[in-house]
């Protein structure tokens, strides 16, 4: 049976063949197979559209349709790997463009959405890492976790979180500074290592706690009114808070002080020290004028005491002068008296210097003008008035309006007897040695001369 149907085939063939060459030159046939060769050369060579137009060509010739179709398969094969290559590559918009060519072929729907989800992770990935350039670090580490395992995702969000953490403690270290609590900060700044600008934050914070305490520590002199201290320490801080203004409060404090210390010198006479304390406050206050005062009471002071040492000297004459010229000056009045009176007794003296005793008589002779109101002698003890003065010399003057006394003991007047270069003599009654003579001057004042 098998054998009867092949034997039939080949004759048909035959037939076929015949009317092949009746109908075609033999020529003809000759050229298709030669193309199908060529075709068949073409998809040997992977160029499979030329393949395709070349079976395309010849028709129906042998299996030229089919061949034409798996020129068509090879093409799609080529073109899905190719896409599958981008894929692969990332490059996936390309391969997305690539897969949408094939419609439904094979698995290209699938690896469509594949390519997109990669896109979309891409797109994701690079946005968190844009959000790690701009140090938002807990976008970027929520956005790196929601990729999942994509790339180093993982990683790249522990990066983050890190980030996040050391950004955290740097913008709280921040807000110490400015809050300066600097002794606080210190192990915030230290802890992040070479963090940003951390080493030298840290270093900055315990220069600014260095300053600080200093800064206390001025406060606190100037509190304790230690103001050259005070003056000292905050000049060390240079421009630090407002350690200028504390230096001019200080100071201010110090010309007070200064000042009162002065006026204490000045006030217990210690003029010459207060001089130079006022002098040395420069111009505050009136510092200068108390100055100049203190120069004028020590140059005072320094007249009196000398006025002093020459009444002290027997330098009477000099000494009231002195006296006088101090005018009010504490009590350079009654020394200028004191000094008149003791010139006065200097006179007494030499009106004494050639006493006589002959006949109980006591003779004197003024050597300048003195105003007399009595005269009286001491003799064991007891004062006898001196009576019957006669002027001897013949030039006793007397006042208009004199009277005598009664017993013409003693002469008194309104205007008391003035003796000028004249020699009196008193005559005494009294029994006894005499010691003393008493002569009454001024107005009643009693100045006593003792006789050896």
């Amino acid at each position: 049976m098998y054998m009867q149907k092949t034997k039939k085939i080949i004759s048909m063939a035959i037939a076929l063949c015949v009317l092949a060459l009746t109908l075609f030159p033999l020529a003809g046939c000759s050229d298709s197979k030669e193309r199908y060769a060529e075709a068949e050369a073409l998809i040997g060579e992977g160029k499979y559209e030329e393949a395709v137009a070349a079976f395309e060509a010849l028709e129906e010739y042998k299996d030229a349709p089919e061949r034409a179709e798996e020129a068509r398969e090879a093409i799609r094969n080529r073109d899905y790997r190719a896409a599958e290559a981008l894929f692969e590559g990332g490059r996936y918009e390309e391969a997305i463009a690539a897969f949408e060519k094939f419609g439904g072929y094979r698995e290209s729907s699938a690896r469509i959405e594949e390519a997109r989800e990669e896109i979309r992770k891409q797109q994701s990935y690079e946005s968190a890492a844009e959000l790690m350039e701009q140090e938002k670090y807990k976008q970027a580490a929520e956005a790196f976790e929601a990729l999942g395992d994509y790339e180093d995702a993982p990683e790249r969000a522990a990066e983050a979180r890190e980030e996040f953490r050391k950004q955290e403690m740097y913008d709280a270290a921040v807000k110490l500074m400015g809050e300066a609590k600097y002794e606080e900060v210190i192990p915030t700044w230290e802890g992040l290592g070479d963090y940003k600008d951390a080493p030298e934050r840290a270093k900055e914070a315990r220069e600014e706690l260095r300053r600080q305490q200093s800064y206390d520590e001025a406060v606190a002199l100037f509190g304790e009114r230690k103001y050259e201290e005070a003056i000292a320490a905050f000049g060390a801080l240079g421009e630090y808070k407002d350690a200028t203004a504390y230096i001019e409060k200080a100071q201010e404090e110090v010309r007070k002080r200064d000042y009162q210390a002065a006026e204490t010198l000045f006030g217990s006479e210690d003029y010459e020290k207060a001089a130079i304390a006022f002098e040395a406050l420069g111009e505050y206050k009136d510092a200068p004028k108390r100055a100049t005062e203190a120069r004028e009471e020590m140059r005072k002071q320094q007249s009196y005491d000398e006025a002093a040492a020459l009444l002290a000297g027997g330098k009477y004459e000099e000494a009231a002068i002195a006296f006088e010229a101090l005018g009010d000056y504490e009590d350079s009045h009654a020394r200028a008296d004191e000094a008149r009176k003791e010139i006065q007794k200097q006179k007494i003296g030499k009106w004494f210097k050639n006493v006589n005793w002959t006949g109980s008589a006591v003779v004197f002779t003024a050597v300048s003008d003195v105003t007399v109101t009595g005269v009286s002698v001491v003799a064991d003890g007891v004062e006898h008035e001196c009576h019957d003065i006669s002027n001897t010399s013949g030039n006793m003057k007397f006042a208009s309006g004199a009277i005598a006394r009664e017993g013409s003991s003693l002469w008194i007047s309104d205007n008391p007897i003035v003796l000028a270069g004249t020699t009196v003599e008193c005559k005494l009654e009294l029994n006894g040695t005499a010691t003393e003579i008493i002569i009454a001057i001024d107005g009643g004042e009693r100045l006593s001369m003792p006789l050896s």
